[in-house]
Order: structure tokens, then C-alpha cells, then sequence
């Protein structure tokens, strides 16, 4: 009798085991007859290109191969730039594009370049700086400091943090030491920046959002150690 129990009840098991494989597949059929219209590349498209209108058509594709990351509509995707090759008849997934992959590239102005440069906490106007901002950069030697560049706008920040801790402790106490900042220059501003890093130290300013240029000689010995200038 116990036999007879234990073999009916894997027969059951069996059954509902093959009646859920069943209902899967026959949904998964469902799901590939059943098509949807997605916006492919009509011809390689490649990467850094501005897409317009008439690198894309619309083809069908099995509504079970759609994913949340494939965009659907052209509006999506015409005047934005292609961050990787598209190939012939793909559909095209957010990452693709230049903006939705957060690359800053895409709003970069036309004649300029996206210059990196390391600063400390004290030379990154404590790490306050956000994409966007405008600073002035100030040049700082052994003779002179000099603001070289102003308004200059601020593309991408990162920090540079390191952290230590010893055997046995979960918690790792971290210290931001340094930050790298996304300067927005022409390709001669860009030299002189990069000139500056090597030979002297660079400070970055946070420039306000009324903002307006003022004209300057810089500072050295003379003026710094000099007479105190009269108060206004």
C-alpha cells in the first residue's frame, strides 16, 4: 500500500511538473508570434554620429526579444549620438547613446575639449565644485600667481578617496585626498593648463552665478609683502 502511495504521488508531481513546462512554453510561443515595431539602424551607424531621422526604420520584432533597455520610439533617439557603433538592422538600447550612458561629451561645445585635471580639497574649492559650475583658474608659482582663465565651465567632478582599516574591523574610515575636475577649454587654454600642472600649482575658483570679469595683474612679492592696501 505504501508502494502504491509514493508511486501515485510522483505521478501527480510529474503531471503538474509537465502541465507548468507546458503553460511556459505555450506562453513563450505566444510571446514570439506576437510582434511589436521597434526603430533599428537602417545602415551602420557610427559611434560619436549625430542620429537623424533617416538612419532609423521600424521593424517588426518578437514581443518576448523587447527589453526595458531597447527604445521604442525615434523621438528617443533622433539628435542624440551614437556613444558606440550601431550595426545594420539592430534595434538601439539606451547605453548606445551618448547621453543616456551620463557621457559628457555629447554637451560639449563645438571648437572645445574636455580637459582633466587633479586637484586637492583646497585647490578643488573643497570639493564643492558640480558639473556645470564656472570657475576661474588661478596659476600659483614660486614668483607670481595669476588667474589664466575665467568663467570656465565645469563638465564632470570625481573624487579620489582612499581608506584604511585594520584586521578584524568591519568599518573602513575614508578620506577624500584629491578630486578630478572636467574643465571645458579651447585647445590653446587647454596647453596652458596643462603647462601650469606640470611647472606650477593650479587652483580652481568657484565663480558666482551673477558673474562678471574682472581684470587682474596678479600677485607677487612686491605687491604681497608691500604696503597694505587702503581699506574702500
Amino acid at each position: 500500500m505504501k508502494k502504491r502511495t509514493t508511486g501515485l504521488r510522483w505521478i501527480v508531481i510529474g503531471t503538474a511538473i509537465f502541465i507548468i513546462v507546458f503553460v511556459v512554453a505555450i506562453l513563450w510561443l505566444n510571446a514570439m508570434r506576437s510582434t511589436v515595431k521597434v526603430p533599428v539602424a537602417k545602415e551602420d551607424i557610427a559611434a560619436r554620429t549625430e542620429i537623424q531621422e533617416g538612419d532609423l526604420e521600424m521593424k517588426d520584432m518578437p514581443k518576448g526579444t523587447v527589453t526595458k533597455d531597447m527604445l521604442g520610439n525615434m523621438d528617443e533617439i533622433v539628435g542624440e549620438y551614437s556613444a558606440t557603433k550601431i550595426f545594420k538592422g539592430m534595434p538601439v538600447w539606451r547605453k548606445q547613446l551618448s547621453g543616456e550612458a551620463g557621457d559628457y561629451m555629447a554637451d560639449v561645445n563645438p571648437g572645445m575639449r574636455a580637459l582633466a585635471i587633479e586637484v586637492s580639497l583646497p585647490q578643488g574649492v573643497g570639493g564643492t565644485l558640480q558639473p556645470d559650475d564656472r570657475v576661474d583658474v588661478v596659476v600659483c608659482d614660486e614668483n607670481m600667481a595669476i588667474t589664466i582663465l575665467q568663467n570656465t565651465r565645469v563638465l564632470d567632478v570625481g573624487m579620489v578617496a582612499s581608506g584604511e582599516t585594520t584586521e578584524g574591523e568591519e568599518e573602513v574610515a575614508v578620506q577624500v585626498e584629491s578630486g578630478i575636475v572636467i574643465l571645458e577649454v579651447s585647445p590653446v587654454d587647454g596647453e596652458k593648463i596643462v603647462y601650469a600642472t606640470v611647472n606650477a600649482t593650479v587652483y580652481l575658483a568657484k565663480d558666482p552665478y551673477s558673474f562678471e570679469p574682472v581684470g587682474t595683474t596678479g600677485a607677487d612679492p612686491a605687491n604681497v609683502f608691500g604696503p597694505a592696501s587702503p581699506i574702500q
